[in-house]
């Protein structure tokens, strides 16, 4: 398998974890009615809060079709970047999940820390001479 199928493959698994925990949310209690009072955590719902929330969360789902696309040398780079990135975004929201007792999004976030720590390793170790396919 390419390095570059594993890198988007570990995007994919990355990217469904994330959507996974926010789906899994909702059935925490008294999630839905904050979504209603149009309340994120701590933050009130804006345009802006969304946009943010659209460019985090479509990144990953992104990097999929870029790591298949770009060229080795911009593709290295940008996986080193963008994993550490979110490996470092996930270890953040680890820590409020844990304080506030949501152990399957704790779950989720080791997981996900641990495939986008491949990214960056992979990325890192990518081969300076394609391997051939056989």
């Amino acid at each position: 398998m390419s390095i570059k199928a594993r890198i988007s493959a570990l995007w994919g698994s990355a990217t469904l974890l994330y959507l996974y925990g926010d789906v899994i949310a909702f059935y925490s209690p008294g999630a839905l009615q904050r979504m209603l009072d149009g309340k994120m955590g701590p933050w009130p719902v804006t345009p802006t809060v969304l946009l943010g929330v659209a460019i985090v969360m479509s990144t990953p789902a992104v990097m999929v079709a870029l790591t298949v696309l770009l060229k080795p040398v911009v593709n290295r780079w940008l996986n080193v970047v963008m994993g550490a990135a979110y490996t470092a975004v996930m270890l953040f929201t680890m820590i409020d999940a844990w304080k506030h007792g949501f152990h399957f999004y704790f779950y989720l976030g080791v997981v996900e820390v641990l495939l986008t720590l491949l990214i960056v390793w992979y990325a890192l170790t990518w081969p300076r001479q394609p391997r051939r396919e056989f």
